[in-house]
């Protein structure tokens, strides 16, 4: 394995364990005063919750040598990522400035890592 590809397996372990604290600091109570109704909530809950899955199945897959699957998966998290973005940055939220900047950035890193992860798959299939 290369070294973008354990590269790619750390980004991963970062956005799993990123998802992971959205969801314990939204049960917590962090949205509760933003004034977002509580459907709302209850949705970016399950929606970070599916994205630490997901990023989870990635590091899985990834470390059992599947890393065309990985990848693949990888682009779909990333979808969830920025139709999130899209939807979100307009909200009353207590995001950060230039969300939408760095919500970007953030979703090409996740596809460089799911292309990085699967372009390493396809080459040990094809070996």
């Amino acid at each position: 394995m290369t070294i973008a590809y354990r590269v790619a397996q750390v980004f991963g372990g970062l956005q799993m364990i990123s998802y992971a604290d959205t969801v314990r600091n939204i049960a917590l109570g962090a949205f509760d005063d933003i004034g977002l109704a509580a459907p709302m909530i209850r949705m970016e809950a399950v929606a970070n919750g599916l994205s630490c899955i997901g990023w989870a199945a990635i590091l899985v897959l990834s470390a059992l040598g599947r890393g065309k699957t990985a990848g693949r998966l990888a682009y779909g998290v990333a979808g969830m990522m920025w139709f999130d973005v899209l939807t979100t940055w307009r909200l009353d939220m207590p995001l950060p400035p230039y969300f939408l900047w760095w919500g970007s950035a953030v979703v090409v890193l996740q596809l460089l890592a799911g292309y990085t992860l699967e372009r390493a798959g396809a080459k040990e299939q094809a070996a």
